[in-house]
């Protein structure tokens, strides 16, 4: 058998500086990495010549780690059907145009998903919940995120069932539909579904 080469992902999600961790759950890791382009001089048919600047862009790396207590080869094959399955969901909900974070890039064998870094809030801290135990160790932290009023809760709820709407229309089951798991984009106030981990 041919040894395994080393995969560069698994190595950048050991080196701390470059890959911080963000939040561990009971099933994966989520990394929050840079993703860098290089630049590049396209010529095109007309002669005209573009250049294209070097940049880099955030992603989340989210890392299906290997459970210890399960034989291998089981292990390697329910993570990898895993993956695939939520690469899958959200390909089909971005189909479908349900607010999604962009896929990047999966390694099934190594159940590695990279996507689209989402800036913005939860919709569980925006309306004011308790955040999840791994989320933050000081409660003052709340009161770093302003209160909305009634008719901007409303927007919010009225975005939401849009989203949920579509989502159902494209066959989609979250699995694990929570507020958590639903972020409002501060770019242009949407709403995305994240965290399809448990979709079917």
């Amino acid at each position: 058998m041919a040894e395994e080469v080393a995969s560069p992902l698994l190595a950048l999600l050991q080196d701390p500086q470059r890959a911080p961790l963000i939040k561990q759950g009971a099933e994966a890791k989520v990394y929050r990495v840079e993703l860098y382009t290089i630049s590049s001089s396209i010529t095109l048919p007309d002669a005209v010549s573009t250049k294209q600047e070097d940049y880099a862009y955030p992603i989340l790396l989210k890392h299906r780690f290997f459970k210890k207590y399960r034989h291998p080869m089981l292990s390697a094959s329910i993570t990898a059907t895993r993956t695939v399955s939520e690469a899958r969901s959200l390909v089909r909900c971005a189909r479908s145009g349900v607010h999604v974070p962009r896929l990047e890039l999966v390694d099934e064998t190594r159940g590695i998903i990279g996507m689209e870094w989402i800036h913005g809030v939860s919709v569980r801290r925006l309306l004011g919940g308790i955040p999840e135990e791994s989320d933050c160790e000081d409660i003052t932290l709340l009161s770093t995120t302003p209160a909305l009023t009634e008719e901007r809760a409303q927007e919010v709820m009225d975005k939401i069932g849009v989203q949920l709407a579509e989502m159902h229309c494209a066959d989609v089951i979250h699995g694990d539909l929570t507020t958590s798991n639903m972020m409002l984009r501060d770019l242009d106030t949407s709403i995305v579904l994240i965290d399809f981990g448990l979709a079917g």
